[in-house]
């Protein structure tokens, strides 16, 4: 596989060139506003099982590797936990191995949709950089995968979107890709570990092992939803001035309990969503000619409209009865336009 990073670099910056110096000041504020990360229990905990991964794998005699499972419904923020948390850890970054070779001990890969042991096989072909002008036979892409992993010194797979190996055709038979899985890390020679993120389904997959032997290799991670309690709402409050900080806004109004109350309900009362609905908030601020530096409601208003395609009456941030609103999470991650009055979330 080609490496075309650097070509991407010249020709953003060549991009970059021909932009005009108010949108590239947005860009830039925008960078800094990806930079801000605001750490909740889950960053500890997940820090927790990554540090006892490092741990067996500095054991020499440690003969298989286990599962750690970040669990959580779209929008929660499990994709962004994980990736910061490795991120943050030396360990995980690209290396020299002393002979000129870069080597990387996580390799992150996106589980395909419609996931079949060859096409997850597939995805980490792709992932270390193998170059695949044909597609081997399924047999054949797991045995060059586990080539691959001694080759570029791969320990730990991140596989993020887990959920869509749930969703492979069952020809032979739903526990053929857990079995898949599990041998690479039952491998005596050379265990891996894997990380998982995913919705809560994902278990399933575990319970698919015919000898129940995986469920003892997974450690879970569950994100939990955002509460109307105080803790919550005080942590929304500081997420919500920490992320304003960095983009050279101020706010234009008090963020009341009612207010954040109604970010948390916009955002489905998940953590990553209600972030996700605060940038979105800030990027329309950033293209109002008129903000004058301020983050305003309005701002709040269009964003969520942004994520929703919602009309006035159905907006959390103007509607009288906006814990009456409900919707949920599209495959892309957006908000769906619909909703019911038939009963309060969150309320």
């Amino acid at each position: 596989m080609m490496d075309f990073s650097g070509r991407n670099a010249e020709a953003i910056e060549l991009f970059r060139s021909q932009t005009p110096a108010n949108i590239k000041d947005r860009a830039d504020v925008l960078k800094a506003l990806d930079e801000v990360y605001v750490s909740t229990d889950s960053d500890e905990q997940l820090d927790m099982e990554l540090e006892l991964v490092v741990a067996r794998i500095l054991d020499p005699t440690a003969k298989e590797g286990y599962a750690v499972a970040v669990l959580g419904p779209s929008g929660a923020g499990k994709s962004t936990l994980v990736n910061r948390r490795l991120d943050a850890m030396k360990q995980f970054a690209p290396m020299d191995d002393g002979y000129g070779n870069e080597v990387q001990f996580c390799l992150r890969v996106q589980t395909p949709s419609s996931c079949t042991a060859k096409a997850l096989g597939t995805a980490i072909l792709k992932a270390t950089g193998y170059p695949l002008e044909r597609t081997p036979s399924e047999d054949d892409i797991w045995n060059i995968i586990r080539k691959r992993l001694r080759l570029k010194m791969h320990k730990v797979i991140f596989l993020d979107e887990f959920q869509h190996v749930l969703k492979g055709p069952k020809a032979k038979g739903g526990a053929h890709l857990t079995n898949t899985v599990k041998l690479l890390m039952q491998d005596p020679e050379w265990p891996v570990w894997l990380i998982v993120a995913g919705v809560p389904d994902v278990m399933q997959f575990v319970e698919r092992d015919e000898w129940f032997q995986m469920e003892r290799r997974v450690r879970p991670i569950e994100i939990d939803n955002l509460e109307n309690a105080e803790g919550d709402i005080e942590n929304m409050r500081a997420i919500v001035e920490a992320m304003v900080g960095p983009c050279r806004m101020e706010l234009a109004f008090p963020t009341t309990d009612d207010f954040l109350r109604r970010l948390m309900h916009g955002g489905l009362w998940r953590f990553g969503m209600a972030v996700q609905l605060v940038k979105m908030s800030i990027e329309v601020a950033l293209w109002d000619d008129n903000a004058a530096g301020e983050l305003k409601l309005d701002h709040f208003v269009k964003g969520y409209k942004r994520l929703s395609n919602c009309g006035r009456d159905s907006n959390v941030f103007t509607a009288e009865n906006w814990h009456l609103i409900e919707r949920q999470v599209t495959p892309r991650g957006r908000l769906t336009p619909g909703y019911t009055l038939s009963r309060a979330v969150g309320a």
